[in-house]
């Protein structure tokens, strides 16, 4: 006895939907991961930005005083984006210890940054 049955199955069409869910879940997946990373790699580049803009207003202020470095102490410092940062300047020979502490907004709470420099003075 032949069979001369054309078309699919209800288990072959269950299994591939099977298959096409799993890879429309995984693509889901992927999306969101690269997402969140995104808006950290994002969060971290604003703050990459906001650093060296306080730094170079640092070298301003020590440019407009005539190199002396007597303007720059240590200070609190906010951003409207979130971002935070403490402000230590400590004296060193020829100059100014600068580190800047970062808070910066994380997906999961606030990461922490730290960058260091040194702003020679007279």
């Amino acid at each position: 006895m032949t069979s001369d049955a054309r078309g699919i199955t209800t288990v072959e069409c269950l299994m591939a939907l099977m298959v096409f869910t799993v890879g429309v879940l995984g693509a889901a997946g992927a999306l969101s991961l690269a997402t969140r990373l995104e808006m950290a790699g994002a969060s971290q580049a604003r703050a990459a930005r906001w650093t060296g803009n306080v730094l170079d207003s640092l070298r301003a202020s020590r440019d407009q005083a005539a190199g002396s470095c007597a303007s720059i102490s240590s200070a609190w410092l906010t951003q409207p984006s979130g971002l935070s940062a403490y402000l230590s300047s400590t004296p060193a020979v020829a100059g100014r210890e600068i580190e800047l502490a970062l808070d910066i907004p994380a997906i999961a709470g606030v990461e922490g940054e730290t960058a260091w420099t040194f702003i020679p003075c007279r």
